[in-house]
């Protein structure tokens, strides 16, 4: 069962770092019609930075209560703010700030607003490689 609860928490946390790396190269347009429009956005020289955030705590309080008023609470956790730069319309870096770990793992908050877009380029990937020579474009 432990495993289990590691090898979960690991995968959720994984797929918050695995969009640091994936989300690289995305259009401006692809991201915000993946990710929503975002919060902020600042321009500056040369880039353009746009921020979600994720305001709301991701999980509930946990609350462990044993004979003897033992007991054990963790309160809701896990905001985050996913900050992405782009250069000449096209991601360069996702980067992640805020107190976003959770019982699930660090990053873990930052997946709800990154998830969509990992999706997204899983799907558009897996259409690329089945539809080699279409209009479907793959960007990596």
């Amino acid at each position: 069962m432990l495993l289990f609860v590691f090898v979960f928490v690991t995968s959720c946390a994984g797929s918050a770092l695995r969009a640091k790396k994936d989300l690289v190269g995305l259009s401006r347009s692809d991201l915000i019609a993946c990710a929503g429009i975002p919060d902020g956005a600042m321009t500056l020289k040369d880039e353009e930075v746009l921020e979600w955030k994720q305001e709301q705590p991701t999980q509930g309080s946990f609350s462990l209560k044993t004979p003897f008023s033992f007991e054990i609470d963790l309160g809701p956790s896990g905001l985050c703010q996913v900050v992405a730069r782009l250069r000449h319309g096209f991601v360069i870096q996702i980067a992640y700030t805020g107190p976003s770990t959770t019982i699930l793992g660090p990053y873990h908050a930052c997946w709800s607003l990154v998830s969509a877009c990992v999706n997204w380029r899983d799907a558009l990937t897996r259409d690329v490689s089945r539809n080699q020579g279409t209009m479907f474009l793959q960007r990596r």
